[in-house]
């Protein structure tokens, strides 16, 4: 097998692989192993999975711009410097666990158990940095109205992750996002 190097990434590097890899993974940088670009990944669920996880996310972009002087790179060196203290540190402690059960729930496909995961993730992100949510209020309502949950990738940038239990709320919202998408973008 050869080797692929996506360069050096301390922000967005688990998504920016996932989707060069395509499909659902789970990947954990280990750079102390083999060296900065070393990362090991699991397929989470079969390609013969997909529709049926398109039936419960949806990936949506707000379209909004952040407030003057939030940017990804100030939320990342925020996120990083709670490792130094103690409050933020176990905060941090807490989210490989958290992010293992999810990876679970989805690989079971246990949508109830998706979202609050994804939820209660959300939430640790924006006990480290509260700029995180910048921009997603308008989201989040929606979310709350119909009974789905939505995590901002990256570091908070437009693009969301949404997930419903039910695929109906899905299908809501994607019929709302479509009726009110921006025609000149």
């Amino acid at each position: 097998q050869g080797e692929i190097s996506y360069g050096v990434s301390l922000t967005g590097g688990q998504e920016a692989l996932a989707a060069l890899q395509g499909g659902f993974y789970d990947n954990v940088h280990l750079p102390w192993f083999n060296g900065p670009f070393s990362v090991a990944s699991r397929p989470l669920l079969d390609a013969k999975d997909y529709p049926a996880v398109q039936k419960h996310m949806l990936l949506v972009n707000v379209g909004r711009r952040r407030e003057a002087g939030v940017t990804s790179s100030g939320i990342n060196n925020i996120w990083m410097s709670r490792w130094r203290d103690v409050d933020g540190a176990a905060v941090h402690a807490e989210k490989p666990l958290l992010a293992y059960r999810a990876a679970e729930a989805l690989r079971q496909q246990d949508w109830d158990q998706y979202m609050r995961l994804v939820a209660d993730y959300r939430r640790l992100r924006a006990q480290l940095c509260q700029d995180y949510l910048v921009g997603q209020e308008e989201l989040a309502e929606l979310c709350r109205e119909m009974g789905a949950e939505y995590f901002p990738l990256g570091a908070g940038t437009g693009t969301c992750l949404v997930v419903a239990a039910r695929s109906q709320v899905i299908d809501s919202l994607s019929d709302h996002f479509t009726q009110t998408a921006d025609s000149e973008s």
